[in-house]
C-alpha cells in the first residue's frame, strides 16, 4: 500500500501519475477523499531498481493466476538449471577420465627409473562443497517436477510471459489522500502499518516565504500522523516544483529547513536521499521521478510484510471476489467462496480478510455484528460513498439532483450545522447499503444520532465551517479543566470525535438541543438535575478545554469526558497518543493544578472525598478505574455503561 499525503493543491495526484508513467495534466481537479489505483511494478531479473517499469492496471488480475504462472516459470528455471549442471557434470567427467588415462603413461624425459604409476585425481573438493562422484550421481539424469512443454501445456504463453516480464515484482494498491482540511477526520479509517508513505510539498513555499508556518504545520501535522498509526513505516518527503526550485542554493535551504523540522520532530523513519532530507521532483518533465521509484522500491523490499508466505487459496478466493465485479459481498458469499475453494474454517476466513484489509485490497471492518458482515471489494466505492457527504462544498459540488428531490434546505441546514436528515443521506448514497454506512461512520466516531425536538437525523461535525467566539469571562465563574496534548500533538478529528460521542450521550434524554459549532459546544448531559458543559476547541495551543458550569456535578462531568477522550485514543489512535490533565476551580483561584496533584489534595469540585472516587480514568495512557475497564468494550456496550452511570 502505497499512501500519498499532504496539503492540498501540491501536487500529489500529478506525483502519482509520475510514478506511473501518465501524462501530466494541469487542469487535474483536487482530489475527493482518497483515490484508489493500482500499480504493477515489473523488474526483469538482470535490471536494477532504478529502471523498473511501472504501469497502472485499469483491472485486477487474478492474482492466484499470476502465482501459479511463477511458480511454475521458478520450477522450470529450476529444471533448466538441473540440465545444465548435469551437462556439465558429464563433461567434467569425461576430462577427468582422460586425464586419468594420459597420468597412467610413461613420463618422457625422466633421469630416474621409469616408472609406471597411476596417478588418480580426486575432485573431492567438487563444487559446492559436494564431492564430483557424489554430485554427478545425484545429477546424472535429472527428472524436473515441471517441463518448458508441460508448463506451455498447463498455462498459456501469456500468463508466462508476464510472469518472466514480471519477475520479482510488486503490486501497489497506491491511494491518493485528499489534502483538504475537511478529510483529515477520514483518513485515519485507511492509514496503515503495512505500507510506504509519500509526503508531498511544494518547495516554492519555503523558498519564496510563502506562509512558513503553514507548511510548518502541515508537514508536522502528517509526520506525527504517520508516526501515530504506522510509527515504523518508511516516509519518504516529496518537493514538488524541481522545475522552479532548481539552483543548489534554493535546494540546499529547503533541505535545511527539513532537517531542522524532521531532527527536532525525532522522525526517525523519514527515508535520506543520499543524505538530504527530501527527493525534489518535476511533475511536468518527471525529472526526479526515477530516484523516487528505485527508493519506494528499495524500501518496500526491506518490509518483513512483503515476504509473508500466502496460501494460493487465499489469493483464489480474492480474485473470485474480484471477479463478482460487485463493489461489496456479504460475509456468508465470502465463506461459501471459500468452502469451494477448500477453506473450511471461519477462523481462516477472518484471518485471510484482516490481512487483505491491511494491506488494502479489501476493506473489512469489526467494530459491530452488522460491520462484519460486509467485506468492501472495491475499496474505491466505500470512499466515494463517504465522499459523496463529507466534502470541502468550496470546491467540490453537491449534485444538482438535491434540488429537484426537496432536498435543497436539508443540504443548507447541513452545510451550515452539520446536521443531515437520514432523507439526505440516503439520497447522496443512492440508497445504498445506508444502514451499513451509517453504522461505520457511527463507529468510527464521524457520525452521531441527533434525538432533539422529536426528530432522528444524523451529526457530522467535520463538516461545520462556523466557528463560535466563547466568551472568555465565563471561566471566571465555572471549573474548568483542561486536556493538554502539547507534549504530542492534537491530532485533527479528536475533538469532533468527542463531540459525536457526547451528543450521542445527550441524545438518550430529552435534554436541551445542543449548541454546536467548529471549535465549541454546549451540551447538557441526561444526569441527576442535569449538567451543561462547554467544550472549547484551541488547536493552535495544542488542547482543549472542558468548562462546567455547575460546580455540585464536575465530577461526573470530568469522569464522563475523560472515559470518551479515552476511548477514541484507544478506537482511533491505537493509544499512542499522551496527553496531561490540569484542573481549576473556582472556589480556588490559584491558577492550573495538574491531575496527580489534584488528585492528592482532592481538590473540589473535581474529586470526591469518598475513597472509591471514581476520578481515574484520565491521566496520560495509563487506565483505571471502573470506568476504564469497559473503555476497550465496542462503542455501543461502552454508551450503555455511560447511560447507567451517575
Amino acid at each position: 500500500k502505497l499512501m500519498i499525503v499532504g496539503q492540498g493543491k501540491k501536487g500529489k495526484s500529478a506525483t502519482v501519475r509520475s510514478l506511473t508513467g501518465e501524462i501530466f495534466n494541469p487542469e487535474w481537479d483536487s482530489t475527493v477523499g482518497v483515490e484508489v489505483k493500482q500499480a504493477q511494478v515489473s523488474r526483469q531479473s538482470n535490471s536494477r531498481p532504478r529502471v523498473a517499469d511501472w504501469e497502472i492496471q485499469k483491472t485486477q488480475q487474478g492474482l492466484a493466476s499470476k502465482l501459479a504462472a511463477e511458480i511454475v516459470l521458478s520450477r522450470t528455471r529450476e529444471a533448466n538449471e538441473a540440465r545444465r549442471l548435469s551437462r556439465e557434470m558429464r563433461h567434467m567427467k569425461s576430462v577427468e577420465e582422460k586425464y586419468n588415462y594420459n597420468a597412467s603413461q610413461p613420463i618422457p624425459g625422466s633421469r630416474k627409473k621409469r616408472q609406471r604409476k597411476r596417478q588418480k585425481v580426486k575432485f573431492d573438493e567438487g563444487v559446492r562443497g559436494v564431492s564430483f562422484k557424489q554430485e554427478a550421481t545425484k545429477q546424472e539424469n535429472p527428472k524436473p517436477s515441471f517441463d518448458i512443454k508441460d508448463a506451455e501445456l498447463e498455462y498459456d504463453s501469456r500468463l508466462l510471459l508476464e510472469a518472466e516480464k514480471n519477475h520479482d515484482g510488486l503490486e501497489y494498491s497506491i491511494w491518493d489522500y485528499g489534502g483538504q482540511r475537511i478529510f483529515y477526520t477520514l483518513h485515519h479509517m485507511f492509514l496503515t502499518q503495512y505500507g510506504v508513505y509519500l509526503l508531498v510539498f511544494d518547495m516554492r513555499d519555503i523558498v519564496l516565504k510563502r506562509d512558513h508556518s503553514t507548511v510548518s504545520e502541515t508537514l508536522k501535522f502528517w509526520l506525527r500522523s504517520i508516526q501515530l498509526h504506522a510509527p515504523s513505516a518508511p516516509v519518504l518527503v516529496i518537493g514538488t516544483f524541481y522545475d522552479i526550485v532548481k539552483d543548489e542554493k534554493a535546494l540546499m535551504k529547503v533541505n535545511d529547513y527539513l532537517g531542522k523540522l524532521i531532527n527536532e520532530g525525532k522522525f526517525s523513519n523519514v527515508v535520506k536521499n543520499s543524505g538530504s532530507f527530501f527527493f525534489p521532483l518535476d511533475n511536468v518533465s518527471r525529472n526526479g521521478i526515477f530516484e523516487i521509484r528505485a527508493m519506494v522500491e528499495t524500501v518496500t523490499r526491506k518490509q518483513s510484510f512483503t515476504k509473508r508466505l500466502v496460501k494460493l487459496k487465499w489469493l483464489r478466493c480474492l480474485d473470485s471476489a474480484i471477479a463478482s465485479n460487485k463493489a461489496w459481498l456479504s460475509l456468508s458469499d465470502m465463506r461459501s467462496i471459500g468452502r469451494r475453494l477448500g477453506i473450511k474454517s471461519t477462523t481462516e476466513i477472518d484471518e485471510m480478510l484482516s490481512l487483505f484489509h491491511e494491506l488494502g485490497m479489501v476493506l473489512h471492518f469489526t467494530g459491530t455484528d452488522s460491520l462484519r458482515q460486509i467485506i468492501v471489494v472495491k475499496p474505491q466505492w466505500l470512499i466515494n460513498k463517504v465522499g459523496c457527504v463529507i466534502k470541502d462544498s468550496d470546491v467540490h459540488d453537491y449534485p444538482m439532483s438535491l434540488e429537484k428531490s426537496g432536498l435543497k434546505e436539508d443540504l443548507n441546514t447541513f452545510l451550515h450545522s452539520g446536521i443531515a436528515s437520514v432523507d439526505l443521506l440516503h439520497h447522496l448514497w443512492d440508497n445504498e447499503q445506508c444502514e451499513f454506512l451509517m453504522d461505520l461512520l457511527r463507529q468510527m466516531l464521524i457520525m452521531s444520532d441527533w434525538k432533539f425536538n422529536n426528530e432522528t437525523k444524523m451529526l457530522i461535525p467535520s463538516v461545520i465551517k462556523n466557528e463560535h467566539v466563547f466568551d472568555t469571562r465565563i471561566e471566571a465563574d465555572s471549573n474548568v479543566c483542561v486536556f493538554d496534548f502539547s507534549s504530542s500533538f492534537l491530532p485533527l478529528g479528536v475533538f469532533e470525535r468527542l463531540v459525536c460521542l457526547i451528543v450521542q450521550h445527550s441524545s438518550s434524554s430529552s435534554g436541551a438541543e445542543p449548541l454546536i459549532a467548529r471549535n465549541f459546544s454546549q451540551i447538557s448531559l441526561p444526569k441527576r438535575n442535569g449538567i451543561t458543559i462547554m467544550l472549547v476547541n484551541e488547536p493552535k495551543l495544542q488542547r482543549f478545554k472542558l468548562v462546567v458550569l455547575e460546580s455540585e456535578n464536575s465530577d461526573l462531568a470530568f469522569d464522563i469526558v475523560a472515559s470518551m477522550l479515552r476511548k477514541i485514543v484507544s478506537e482511533a489512535m491505537h493509544n499512542r497518543l499522551d496527553f496531561s490533565v490540569l484542573f481549576k476551580s473556582r472556589e480556588d483561584q490559584k491558577g492550573m493544578i495538574e491531575y496527580n496533584e489534584a488528585k492528592r489534595q482532592k481538590l473540589k469540585p473535581w474529586f470526591r472525598d469518598e475513597p472509591d472516587a471514581k476520578n481515574s480514568s484520565a491521566s496520560g495512557n495509563k487506565d483505571s478505574g471502573a470506568i476504564s475497564d469497559v473503555i476497550n468494550v465496542d462503542l455501543t456496550t461502552f454508551m450503555e455503561y455511560l447511560d447507567k452511570l451517575d
